[in-house]
Parts: structure tokens; C-alpha cells; sequence
């Protein structure tokens, strides 16, 4: 009796053992893959290090692991990377044009250790081109790799399993925009006909990274500052291009042309200035009737490009540009003379030329009429030069006459 119930007992086992064995072992479930930026927040152009880690809960190791994975627009990889890799196989970064990518071949993530997955990750060094926010993905199934499992009975299988989940990561890259400044060499910010001082545009880069690529469009004609003339050329400064040239004046009746500046290439180094000098002068001609007026050259905000996206702040400054010639005549050195016909039957008629010029004027001529039933009876003086004649004693005629250039800063009367 107790013979056939062992018997069946080892029947019953055996039964249990064969089932067991024909099961074999559950299909492995996916890997996952991580990624972060260290540190997370930089200054662009800055070095950040992109982390991507694959974790494996399965009790055999992961072969022929896989990636190939694009960075976001504008990052890149640094031409040394500084690569570490503890996944094996081949690790591949790249650049192209607008980004950098990276490819993982024949890598190997390691069984699980008890509760601990295995892992493995690899890490390389980047940079974002200019500032904005950067996400890096992995796609879910982007990755891929070969576990052995037994199918049953022994029957070990391969099978391929990938990221069940996607993985990102941002990386934030800062920049402050440029500050600038106009300044006045030499003078206060007064200017006359004739003069020509030097100007000078500072552009500062506020950042520990340089900001490279500086371009602008400034126009007199639509930015103020319109009574001025920059002296036309080119100029190489801050390691690129300023042409200034020749610009139509919105008020061509009034004024000359002024001026354009096209600046492209430039370089304004980490916590550094460039500076752009210039000559300049008022656009109106000297020999027109006196104008004098003040105008603020404006470099608005945002004109600047460059290639790490910096803008620049809105800066400028005034000028007053007197040019021009002036006449004004008094009798008996008033503008409402009374003459007592009692006491004299004259009285002294003057004129006085102004003249706010830093050169000299030729060729000045001046006819002026006086009013009816007054007669010219004699010149007393004429520090004008040039040919003075009085027509009919009815009035004064001034030929071929020249005005002196001026001290600078200095207004001067004839």
C-alpha cells in the first residue's frame, strides 16, 4: 500500500516537472534609457555634459545595444568631446550644419544584481550655437538590444527589446543682450559748419563668452541724427566690416546727404567693448542760411544681430550743428530806431554778418535795398573785404567778399 502511493506521488511530480520545464522562461520586457545636461543652465556657447544611461531589470545582460539619436537644432558636440562610455561598443558623435548626433553600436547593458538593474552610460561634452531652450529626446523604441531567454525546455532564444518609454532632458542657454553708448570726442555735443570731430559707438558685451558674429544697420536717415555726416569707407575693426556710407537726407532742402553704417563679422569679446570711431560733421552745406539745430542719434533696440542670438538695449545722444550764414542789420543798432529830425537828419545803418563756420567762405555776395525815401550818404567801414558799392544811394552791394573760418567752439560776427 505505501509503495503505490510513493509510486504515484513520483508520478505526480514528474507529471509537475515535465509542465515546468515546457513553460521555459516569459518573453524579457523592455530596457530604459535616460538622459540629462550637466549642468543644466549655461551661458551659450558654453560646455554642458549630455548624459544618456540604460538601465536593464532582466537577469541576463543586454547585447547589441543601439542609438542613433540627433541633438536638437543649434547643439553640438565639442570638437573634443571628452567621451566616457561604460556601455562598450562604439560610440560615434557628430556635427553637421544646424546640429550634432550620435550613434551607439555593440554596446552591452548588464543583468540585473539582485534588486539592482543593470546599468550602463555614456557621456560627452556639447553646446548650444546661441541662447534659447534646448530639448534633447530619446524616442520610445529609438534604442534597441538582444537578450538570450529559455523558450522551454532549454530552448534558449534571442530576443530584441528596446526603450519601452521616451526619455528628455532641457538644457537652458542664457545671454545677455549688448549694452551700448554714443559718445562725443572733443566736444560737448556741439558742432559747427565746417567742423569735424570724432564719434564713437561702443558696443559691451556683458557676458563671459564672447558674442560673435555682430551685425547691425544703423541709418541716420531713419535712426536721428541726420544733421551729422560720418565720413564714408571702410573699416576693418573688432575682427569684422563697418561701411559707412552716403545716405540721402529726409530733408534734402535743408540738409546733405548723411550717413549709413553697415557693420557684419563683428566680435564683441567676453565682458569686453568694441568700438567703432568715426568722423563726423554736419551734412548741411556753409553756405546756406544759418541753421541750428539739435537732433539725437538714436541706436534703437534690437538692431543688432548676432550669431548667439544677443540683441543690444536702445542707447544714443544729441548733437547741435550750427551752420550756415546769418545777416541781421539795425539802424542806429536797434531794430525800432526813432530819429528826432530836430536833432539829426541821419541816422547809422549796419549790417552784420554771422558767421558759425570752421572755414572760410569766398565769393560772398550780399545786395540789400534800403527802404524807400532813405538814401546811402557814406561808408563808414566795411571789414568784409571784397568790392562794397551803393547803387543809386538807394542801396548796398557786397561782391567777392570772403568770411574767415572761425575758432573752433567759437562763434564770429563781421
Amino acid at each position: 500500500m505505501f509503495s503505490r502511493i510513493a509510486g504515484a506521488l513520483a508520478l505526480c511530480a514528474g507529471v509537475w516537472a515535465a509542465a515546468t520545464g515546457a513553460l521555459g522562461q516569459a518573453v524579457p520586457g523592455d530596457f530604459s534609457a535616460n538622459t540629462s545636461f550637466s549642468p543644466g543652465v549655461v551661458l551659450a556657447t558654453q560646455t554642458s555634459r549630455l548624459r544618456i544611461e540604460f538601465l536593464n531589470n532582466e537577469t541576463a545582460p543586454v547585447t547589441a545595444l543601439a542609438l542613433s539619436n540627433s541633438l536638437p537644432a543649434g547643439m553640438f558636440v565639442r570638437d573634443a568631446p571628452n567621451l566616457s562610455s561604460t556601455c562598450g561598443g562604439s560610440f560615434v558623435p557628430a556635427n553637421g550644419a544646424t546640429q550634432g548626433s550620435y550613434a551607439l553600436t555593440g554596446g552591452t547593458i548588464p543583468a540585473r544584481v539582485g534588486l539592482n538593474a543593470g546599468a550602463c552610460a555614456v557621456e560627452f561634452d556639447v553646446f548650444t550655437a546661441y541662447r534659447g531652450s534646448f530639448n534633447h529626446v530619446i524616442a520610445a523604441n529609438a534604442a534597441s538590444g538582444e537578450i538570450l531567454y529559455d523558450a522551454g525546455g532549454g530552448d534558449m532564444q534571442t530576443a530584441t527589446i528596446r526603450n519601452g518609454a521616451s526619455a528628455q532632458a532641457t538644457l537652458a542657454a542664457t545671454l545677455l543682450d549688448l549694452t551700448g553708448s554714443i559718445a562725443n570726442v572733443g566736444t560737448d555735443g556741439y558742432i559747427q559748419g565746417g567742423e569735424t570731430w570724432e564719434r564713437r559707438i561702443t558696443l559691451t558685451n556683458p557676458n563671459a563668452v564672447p558674442v560673435t558674429g555682430v551685425a547691425f544697420t544703423h541709418n541716420l536717415a531713419t535712426d536721428g541724427g541726420w544733421n551729422t555726416r560720418a565720413e564714408p569707407g571702410t573699416f576693418s575693426l573688432c575682427g569684422g566690416t563697418v561701411v559707412i556710407s552716403d545716405e540721402p537726407s529726409p530733408d534734402p532742402a535743408a540738409s546733405g546727404p548723411t550717413s549709413r553704417f553697415v557693420a557684419s563679422g563683428l566680435t564683441v569679446p567676453a565682458n569686453g567693448s568694441c568700438v567703432i570711431p568715426y568722423q563726423v560733421s554736419p551734412s548741411r552745406s556753409v553756405t546756406l542760411p544759418r541753421w541750428h539745430w539739435w537732433q539725437n542719434q538714436n541706436f534703437h533696440a534690437n538692431l543688432v544681430t548676432s550669431n548667439e542670438g544677443a540683441r543690444n538695449s536702445h542707447f544714443g545722444i544729441g548733437i547741435n550743428a550750427d551752420t550756415g550764414i546769418q545777416v541781421d542789420h539795425w539802424f542806429n543798432d536797434s531794430n525800432h530806431a526813432i530819429v528826432d529830425a530836430t536833432v539829426t537828419s541821419s541816422a547809422t545803418y549796419r549790417i552784420q554778418i554771422y558767421h558759425a563756420q570752421a572755414v572760410a567762405v569766398s565769393n560772398f555776395n550780399l545786395t540789400q535795398a534800403l527802404p524807400a525815401g532813405l538814401e546811402i550818404t557814406g561808408i563808414q567801414s566795411n571789414d568784409c573785404g571784397g568790392m562794397l558799392t551803393t547803387p543809386g544811394n538807394t542801396s548796398i552791394s557786397l561782391t567777392g567778399a570772403t568770411l574767415p573760418g572761425i575758432t573752433l567752439q567759437q562763434h564770429h560776427h563781421q
